[in-house]
C-alpha cells in the first residue's frame, strides 16, 4: 500500500519529467498550426482547441501523475507548461515574422501567465482526483 508522500514526492521522477515536456510539446503541436495558418481562436473550433490544450490535457496530464505516483511536481509542471509552451510558440513565430503570431494588443506574458492559471488548476484538480481514487482502490 503506497503512502502518502510516495504520491506526493513521487517514486518515478524521470517519467514525470517526460509528462511534463510531453504536455509542452503537445501544447505547442495543437497551437502551431492555428498561429501558421492565421486561424482564431474565436469560434467553436478555437475554443474548442484552447480547452483541449489548457483545461482538459493538463487535467488528464495531472491525473496521470497522480495515478502513477509521478509526484506532485509533475503535475504542478503539467500545469504551467502549456503557458509556457504558448509563450515560446509565440515568441519563436514573432521573432521569425510568421503566420499572425503576435498580431493581437495584448501583453504577451500576462497573457501567458492568464493561461496558465486555468491549466495549473485543471492539473492539480486532475492530480489530487487520481491520488483520492488510487488510495481508495486499495
Amino acid at each position: 500500500m503506497a503512502t502518502i508522500c510516495q504520491y506526493l514526492y513521487g517514486e518515478y521522477t524521470r517519467l514525470g519529467v517526460v509528462t511534463v515536456f510531453g504536455v509542452a510539446v503537445t501544447t505547442a503541436a495543437i497551437l502551431v498550426p492555428f498561429g501558421l495558418l492565421e486561424i482564431g481562436f474565436s469560434g467553436l473550433i478555437g475554443t474548442s482547441v484552447f480547452i483541449l490544450a489548457f483545461g482538459l490535457l493538463p487535467g488528464l496530464a495531472g491525473g496521470i501523475c497522480g495515478w502513477y505516483r509521478l509526484g506532485f511536481p509533475a503535475a504542478a509542471g503539467s500545469g504551467v507548461a502549456p503557458g509556457v509552451a504558448f509563450y515560446l510558440v509565440v515568441v519563436v513565430g514573432v521573432t521569425l515574422n510568421i503566420g499572425s503570431f503576435g498580431a493581437g494588443d495584448s501583453p504577451l506574458v500576462p497573457f501567458a501567465l492568464r493561461l496558465t492559471i486555468p491549466s495549473f488548476v485543471a492539473a492539480v484538480a486532475g492530480f489530487i482526483l487520481a491520488v483520492a481514487m488510487a488510495i481508495l482502490s486499495q
